[in-house]
């Protein structure tokens, strides 16, 4: 199973993530995060902030993904958001198949899928590696999704539900 352009637009968010420097603030989570904390209402501030929420986000998926970005962002602040029901009832399985369907392999993505211990996650790494060779990850486009926009800096503006199913 892939995720590559669908809902939460984490295509673009990983995209933008990699061109972002040197900014205030760095937030992380679940898809609260993403669609909880607006950068425009920052910039009115001078801040130069990036949401790097995605859904069903577990502390773990934000381990990864700070070990991943944060050389390169060099954030003077993080601000981690942590959802009870995230921390309650999810593994990390829907958050590890969005990661990974939309973000460049890097050792530290292939970490995060291992440390799961889930083979059908290792799988689902693979298999949407090995389709890469026939369409590489930067020709991928971001699909339409009715009700959110995606907003420079990560942030989602539109509908506030639960567009994420549990598969585990």
């Amino acid at each position: 199973k892939t995720n590559t352009g669908g809902p939460g637009h984490s295509l673009l968010r990983f995209r933008e993530a990699q061109e972002t420097k040197n900014i205030d603030i760095l937030f992380i989570g679940s898809s609260h995060t993403s669609k909880g904390f607006d950068n425009r209402l920052f910039a009115q501030h001078n801040l130069r902030t990036f949401n790097m929420g995605t859904g069903l986000q577990t502390p773990q998926n934000s381990y990864y993904l700070l070990q991943e970005y944060v050389p390169e962002m060099r954030p003077k602040k993080i601000i981690m958001e942590l959802f009870w029901d995230v921390l309650a009832y999810e593994n990390g399985t829907e958050a590890c198949i969005d990661i990974t369907s939309n973000a460049p392999l890097s050792s530290e993505i292939i970490k995060m899928n291992v440390e799961t211990k889930q083979f059908k996650l290792i799988n689902s790494m693979l298999a949407g590696y090995l389709s890469r060779s026939l369409k590489p990850l930067n020709l991928a486009e971001q699909q339409k999704i009715k009700g959110e926009t995606y907003i420079s800096g990560g942030y989602l503006e539109g509908s506030h539900n639960d567009d994420y199913t549990r598969t585990s």
